[in-house]
């Protein structure tokens, strides 16, 4: 994932700038790798056309009888025609000819070259047949003379149609690059983690999926806001969702499991206990003179007389036991793998527990007393119900004689 981050206002500036970047770049390879050649082949066409016509206007003027001093005077008139280029004839080869002259006296070729801001374009001009009936030294094809047009690399025209076909070619690149580079761009930081956003809430079906954080990958500072979000509010919702299912499940004044609990891991305890022949025990629990303890002391102290209650049990049981509050001083315990002796032997400990701890509040030292009554499944009774009613008329008796025995 992206860690660096950035506003949208910085993403959008940051892809113009890329997006000018590679027209900048494309427009530039197609101006000087592709269209540089046909761009040149036409300047020097152009050229080489302008050096014909002069050719021929000095080769009729020629024809006319004009000598050589006539001849200069007209080269003369064509440069001033052309104040944008300077026209030079060069009828001979020699030691002082410049070497881009010399090459097209060899050569016989037409060359370009250039020095000081300017362009040359030398063109060789070649005898032709008619032109031996006064050079009659010359042969066909030999050079009569090499022509040299120097022109400013500012005055060299580009014609229209190429100009057109460059404006054309740069507004459709200008449109690919900048479609393509947007596309690519928002489908990565923006329309593929909104898709990804949406797949993932759409997957949250119950509410352990609230503790699965959403993850997007995107450069986008405003995304990843949104993200965090919704990753608090699932946050939040599923702390609410927990706190209620502990309060539905646990007693709010003690906090061990209630009633509702109770009948639950009861029904699944049984089940596994026929499934696996083990033996299970049930053990009803009342505290003795609960009432008295409310009526005399108020109810707040009858609280702290049962969170105390509790938190002693609960230190003394297995972790394989469960301890359930099902009323307001009635409780049960589930002595999961034990039998009658296992559950007999877990009440003399609570009964010596609470024989030596008295519970104490401002001036009240009150030792704890309770009734109890055992019941083993399988043993006693064979379903829940009755597993219940047996250990609660064990519970009754016990708590009539311990009755008897106070008075």
């Amino acid at each position: 994932m992206n860690n660096e981050q950035i506003s949208f206002s910085n993403f959008v500036r940051q892809n113009v700038v890329i997006t000018i970047a590679i027209i900048t770049l494309f427009f530039g390879a197609y101006g000087f790798f592709i269209h540089y050649d046909s761009i040149e082949e036409s300047v020097l066409k152009e050229q080489s056309t302008d050096m014909d016509i002069i050719f021929e206007s000095l080769y009729f003027a020629m024809k006319h009888g004009n000598n050589s001093e006539q001849m200069n005077a007209l080269l003369s008139n064509i440069n001033k025609t052309t104040d944008q280029k300077k026209i030079t004839l060069h009828r001979v080869m020699t030691e002082e000819t410049e070497e881009i002259v010399k090459k097209a006296f060899l050569t016989k070729a037409f060359t370009t070259g250039n020095h000081h801001g300017h362009i040359d374009f030398i063109k060789p001009i070649l005898f032709k047949p008619e032109c031996l009936r006064c050079h009659t030294n010359a042969k066909a094809d030999d050079i009569a003379a090499v022509i040299q047009l120097e022109q400013k690399y500012s005055d060299v025209s580009i014609p229209l149609r190429h100009i057109s076909i460059m404006v054309f070619t740069l507004l459709i690149l200008s449109t690919s690059v900048l479609f393509l580079t947007w596309y690519f761009a928002l489908h990565r930081h923006l329309i593929r983690p909104i898709h990804s956003l949406l797949e993932q809430l759409k997957r949250m079906k119950g509410h352990d999926d609230l503790q699965h954080p959403i993850r997007v990958e995107s450069k986008l500072k405003e995304l990843h806001i949104i993200v965090d979000a919704f990753n608090k509010r699932d946050q939040k919702v599923y702390g609410l969702y927990k706190a209620l299912e502990t309060s539905s499940k646990t007693d709010g004044l003690t906090g061990i499991y209630n009633r509702k609990m109770f009948d639950e891991h009861a029904k699944i305890e049984l089940t596994r206990a026929t499934r696996y022949d083990m033996p299970l025990t049930l053990i009803n629990i009342d505290l003795n003179n609960f009432k008295q303890i409310n009526d005399t002391y108020g109810h707040q102290t009858g609280d702290h007389l049962l969170i105390f209650f509790t938190r002693s049990v609960t230190g003394l049981l297995r972790e394989s036991d469960f301890f359930f509050r099902t009323g307001g001083d009635e409780f049960m315990i589930l002595v999961t793998n034990g039998n009658t002796l296992s559950a007999q032997n877990i009440v003399v400990k609570i009964q010596e527990h609470f024989d030596k701890h008295p519970f104490a509040i401002e001036d009240l030292n009150y030792y704890l007393q309770a009734s109890f009554g055992i019941a083993e499944f399988g043993t006693d009774a064979n379903t829940l119900e009755a597993l219940i009613k047996i250990s609660d008329t064990r519970m009754y008796e016990h708590k009539t004689l311990n009755k008897a025995r106070q008075s």
